[in-house]
């Protein structure tokens, strides 16, 4: 449902849609809401509150804390060496951040969750993609 300024008549349902802040509003004597919900409630409509839909949040992981990430995986050079080429090809997009996010959740899709540890502590990393192989380019990367 699109955003209402403060209420919606639909005559297909027979209802009239009213936001929250006109809601409270309505409810206290006096007010140019009340006197708007007064006639309203003439029309003898069905009257609801718009219901918000729950925001996505999606929190991409900052540059810092990818590096940080990787920092921790079995393979810390390559990995660092590997999304630095990709961070600078990325500069010639037109948005490099999503981009370099792009290959981060390709190779890394178990980020946000419990790391499993080798024996040295070391993060491991369990994506399947082709060995030194830039994930939304499609190109090789050598790395030295």
């Amino acid at each position: 449902m699109k955003k209402i300024k403060d209420y919606e008549i639909k005559f297909a349902t027979n209802t009239i849609v009213v936001s929250k802040k006109f809601s409270r509003n309505a409810s206290k004597i006096g007010t140019d809401e009340f006197k708007t919900m007064m006639q309203l409630r003439e029309l003898n409509m069905e009257i609801v509150e718009q219901v918000e839909r729950p925001r996505r949040s999606v929190h991409r992981a900052t540059y810092n804390q990818m590096r940080a990430y990787l920092s921790c995986l079995e393979e810390a050079e390559r990995w660092l060496k590997e999304f630095e080429v990709v961070r600078m090809a990325s500069k010639e997009k037109a948005n490099p951040y999503q981009h370099v996010c792009e290959w981060y959740e390709k190779n890394f899709p178990n980020h946000r969750g419990l790391p499993e540890l080798d024996e040295n502590g070391k993060i491991i990393n369990y994506a399947d993609v082709s060995e030194d192989t830039s994930a939304t380019t499609g190109t090789m990367i050598k790395v030295a």
